[in-house]
């Protein structure tokens, strides 16, 4: 799936953008990560998980402004080899939070489980999956 309706000419990175591998066979947690602040050319970025498990605080890098992409394909058409592409734009209000699972920004009123810190709530259609596929998973 291509990334968020952001076409080229009027992309821009801003806090609380998620970003994942331009690669897909690429795509790990560890490669995921949410724009914190731009700064000269960077993008001090927070990575929510590592190890399997989720980091209350995140670890945090630098990522060249130069590797984020608004989608995973070139002016030309042809895939991207490197770099991230947008998975989900930046939240539209103060009072959204990101679905882990998904990764994608939610209401309150859309989140079956709401938790403090980055990508650690999750939304109804994802606690859906996980109580159909899972079958240890509790229902509400």
């Amino acid at each position: 799936m291509a990334a968020a309706a952001t076409t080229t000419a009027d992309f821009r990175v801003q806090r609380g953008q998620v970003f994942v591998p331009c690669q897909r066979f690429n795509w790990d947690p560890l490669s995921t990560f949410i724009v914190n602040a731009v700064d000269d050319g960077k993008a001090y970025v927070v990575i929510p998980f590592g190890g399997g498990r989720f980091h209350p605080n995140g670890r945090h890098k630098w990522v060249s402004l130069k590797s984020l992409h608004p989608t995973d394909r070139t002016t030309q058409g042809r895939e991207r080899k490197t770099g991230y592409r947008l998975h989900t734009d930046a939240p539209s209000g103060p009072r959204q939070y990101l679905c882990g699972s998904c990764l994608r920004y939610f209401d309150r009123e859309g989140l079956a489980v709401a938790s403090y810190g980055p990508a650690s709530s999750t939304c109804h259609g994802c606690m859906a999956d996980i109580h159909q596929t899972s079958p240890t998973a509790t229902k509400d």
